[in-house]
């Protein structure tokens, strides 16, 4: 009797390492790919019981993200940007940058009839004061600068535009005015903020001091 148990015992028993031995062909089969690939797919085989079950799978290992890497490329991305921003920051709707920037205020002074003119630039005088207590001399062009994003951007003269040649001179506390208007600037002007820029020396220092005032077009 006790053999026949056992007889029976050790069938059963083959029988279900056959089914497990079959199992795990069967799932290796599935995850061959994964195993190849480098996914680190590993097989723990439980203890073997009849009511549980005998292979227990884990799980893909997570990849490791490589912050050395990430961290090169996101500074490598920013350098480029930072590069690129430069490059095109020196121009605007094909407008070349200001070179003249921030004009401070001095002694001699430009100013404007008006501090708004429309769209089509008619009546626009400006005036030059010399209130310093020497004589200043200044040529006739007046640069034309347009406002955009913290920058000022200069408008060219229309094609073939030239300036009449000649000086002026200014003595201690005189004026000088002179009208003129946009039409002779090659721009489709639309609303914004505009300054006019114009240069003079002294008789001592004959380096350009700017002198500049500003005007909007609605």
């Amino acid at each position: 009797m006790d053999e026949n148990v056992r007889t029976d015992d050790n069938e059963c028993k083959h029988h279900f390492i056959h089914q497990v031995l079959q199992r795990v062909r069967v799932e290796s089969h599935k995850h061959r790919k994964s195993i190849l690939d480098g996914n680190n797919f590993l097989v723990s085989i439980g203890y073997l019981r009849r009511d549980k079950k005998a292979l227990r799978w884990r799980k893909p290992a997570a990849v490791r993200p490589n912050w050395r890497s990430l961290f090169f490329m996101t500074w490598l991305t920013m350098i480029m940007l930072a590069v690129t921003a430069c490059g095109t920051s020196n121009r605007f709707n094909g407008l070349a940058k200001s070179t003249y920037g921030k004009v401070p205020t001095g002694s001699v002074t430009l100013v404007l009839n008006q501090k708004t003119y429309p769209l089509s630039g008619q009546g626009m005088t400006y005036t030059v004061i010399n209130h310093s207590t020497k004589p200043i001399t200044f040529g006739f062009p007046v640069e034309l600068d347009k406002y955009h994003n913290g920058s000022w951007y200069n408008i060219p003269l229309v094609a073939n535009g030239t300036w009449n040649k000649g000086e002026k001179s200014l003595k201690p506390g005189g004026t000088y005015s002179q009208d003129f208007g946009l039409i002779i600037y090659g721009y489709q002007f639309t609303k914004g903020s505009y300054r006019i820029v114009k240069t003079y020396s002294t008789p001592n220092n004959h380096k350009e001091i700017a002198i500049s005032a500003k005007f909007r077009l609605n």
